[in-house]
């Protein structure tokens, strides 16, 4: 059974995966439900030009369901669009597409590079519309042969290309040991991005705030404050924006704590 499903809006897939794997698995295309819904509020929002922004800024900037709520909530209520039709759409199935609600979901990189259409696209090459059953499930296998050749050849540059380094961080040096060529230059991007925040220490060595103190590339969340709650007896770094959890990989809030807390290699259980 998958961990999770994305679809686009089609009631009948809903209606299936339902059946099949229940409804905790599956999840709508972000990026479908942000180009759906910016097309459909185009005449609404132009008479409110500051509603798309706040609505983006709590899409973008709540770590969690309750957060997202009350949110969300104000913003209507702010500019009285509480009986748009869309927007009490996007609210009533919200646990489909939200972030908020599957901040603990591992799906790598689904929301910031919209892999999921990418992957989406990519597949239609291998199947038509008129494909019986039989060809789309042989179709499925080569797919999945050419992914996984793809992960191998990932796999076979990392070993025999040496990285080209970005920062003089200790760090990095041990990333580029321990990850593939491709999740390197994303963890690289994350050292980078790094640099762009201050500690302030709440609690020694248990509870830390990272400050964004200008903006970077590749912006996750638009709030400018993350907490960072620590366990060293056992390697734990737990950061509001649970990138790791969903992604697989540090957070540039995790890395700029190491770099004041000393610490120069990626924790074994990371």
């Amino acid at each position: 059974r998958p961990e999770i499903i994305i679809t686009d809006q089609d009631a009948a897939m809903k209606k299936a995966i339902s059946e099949v794997f229940g409804t905790e698995v599956h999840r709508n295309c972000f990026w479908h439900i942000m180009r759906n819904s910016r097309e459909n509020l185009g005449t609404f929002l132009k008479d409110r030009p500051e509603l798309g922004k706040d609505l983006e800024n709590v899409i973008y900037g709540s770590i969690s369901k309750e957060e997202f709520d009350e949110r969300w909530a104000a913003v209507l209520e702010k500019y009285d669009a509480k009986e748009n039709a869309t927007l009490k759409l996007m609210w009533k199935t919200r646990s489909m597409w939200a972030p908020a609600y599957f901040m603990d979901v591992f799906c790598p990189f689904i929301k910031t590079t919209g892999r999921s259409e990418s992957t989406n696209s990519s597949f239609k090459d291998y199947v038509m519309r008129k494909d019986k059953i039989e060809t789309f499930l042989q179709q499925c296998e080569i797919f999945q042969e050419e992914q996984a050749e793809t992960e191998r050849r990932d796999r076979f540059e990392s070993n025999v290309q040496d990285p080209v380094f970005a920062t003089m961080q200790m760090i990095e040096r041990d990333a580029a040991k321990v990850y593939t060529r491709n999740m390197y230059l994303k963890f690289q991007m994350e050292i980078h991005n790094s640099a762009a925040y201050s500690i302030e220490e709440i609690e020694k060595g248990v509870k830390y705030s990272v400050h964004r103190l200008m903006d970077h590339d590749n912006l996750e969340f638009y709030r400018k404050t993350f907490s960072i709650e620590v366990d060293q007896t056992i390697n734990s770094f737990n950061c509001i924006c649970k990138k790791y959890n969903r992604d697989g990989l540090l957070c540039c809030h995790v890395l700029r704590l190491f770099t004041h807390l000393g610490i120069y290699k990626i924790p074994e259980n990371y």
